[in-house]
């Protein structure tokens, strides 16, 4: 995660210094200014892939990975759909990019113990693994067996998808609108500021704080959930249908 964030952090320095150092055919915006947005969109991108797949989408860097590109349309898409389901009938999903989750547990899968590597992704494979060293009756029946709670190759493969999903696109919309309420609300950015200088006072020099003292932030937590109540991150539309109107508290 520290590799990722350094990544961004120098990437902002160059266009902060040169506004033209921006990916070609991107906006180029006012000295001084910079995409918050989709930094930290790719950023998000990048982590969950070391996380997860062992391996960075590099979208900080050079923005030109196909499968987080694909996925936003799809996700976009998706939300088009909540709000107007008859458009599913006049443009389809595109789902093609979930074969690359699948591609990743079967490269993994075949190359063993020399792949081996401290992430999510290895993490499903071996209690996979030890689950099938144990005999977890699998019968054969791929969608019938992982309905059933058991790891599956099947199963394996749609959870990773599930990292990539759900731990991008939330993570940067929670970030970008925590930084949107902070530089909105100046006593509520000091405050944070203090905090953190303070969490990192005795840290070298352009040093990015350590995981205990990341735990350690109330306020910036504090910051984050009351951001998330304001702006919940999902945007799959309303998952219920209320059938009758209903008075709640007069």
């Amino acid at each position: 995660m520290h590799e990722c964030i350094q990544d961004l952090i120098k990437k902002i320095d160059a266009i902060l210094e040169d506004p033209t150092f921006v990916k070609k055919g991107a906006k180029i915006l006012p000295h001084g200014q910079i995409d918050i947005c989709s930094l930290l969109n790719r950023l998000s991108f990048d982590i969950i892939g070391e996380t997860a797949f062992g391996e960075s989408f590099r979208m900080v860097q050079e923005d030109n990975h196909p499968v987080p590109k694909q996925m936003a349309k799809t996700l976009k898409r998706s939300m088009q759909y909540a709000f107007n389901p008859w458009i599913r009938w006049l443009v389809p999903m595109d789902y093609s990019f979930l074969s690359f989750a699948a591609d990743r547990v079967k490269k993994r899968q075949d190359a063993g113990e020399s792949a081996r590597r401290a992430d999510l992704l290895q993490f499903m494979l071996d209690a996979q693994a030890n689950e099938r060293a144990c005999g977890n009756g699998e019968t054969g029946d791929e969608y019938g067996d992982m309905i059933s709670g058991k790891l599956t190759d099947q199963a394996v493969e749609t959870e990773a998808m599930v990292f990539l999903v759900a731990g991008s696109e939330t993570s940067s919309t929670a970030m970008t609108h925590t930084l949107m309420y902070l530089v909105n609300n100046p006593k509520a950015l000091k405050r944070l500021r203090e905090e953190l200088d303070q969490a990192t006072v005795n840290n070298p020099p352009g040093a990015l704080p350590t995981y205990d003292q990341v735990r350690n932030l109330p306020y910036l937590t504090a910051c984050i959930n009351e951001s998330m109540r304001l702006r919940p991150v999902a945007a799959s539309g309303h998952p219920r249908e209320v059938n009758e109107d209903t008075v709640m508290a007069g």
